[in-house]
């Protein structure tokens, strides 16, 4: 099957998982938890290491 990359704010995808939350569970589970792992990945990987100094220029 032919995939698509969207771009969603936060906001925005808890709004889609909340409406996906109403439908009956054996027909979105797998929906769902595609989305929270696709989400929880890019998240972990935008976060900056812990007590990294950003130089001015950086800034």
């Amino acid at each position: 099957m032919e995939e698509l990359n969207l771009k969603l704010t936060i906001d925005e995808i808890n709004t889609v998982l909340e409406s996906l939350g109403e439908q009956p569970y054996v027909k979105v589970y797998q929906l769902v938890s595609k989305i929270q792992k696709q989400s929880q990945e890019q998240l972990r990987a935008s976060e900056k290491p812990v007590g990294l100094v950003q130089s001015e220029g950086d800034r």
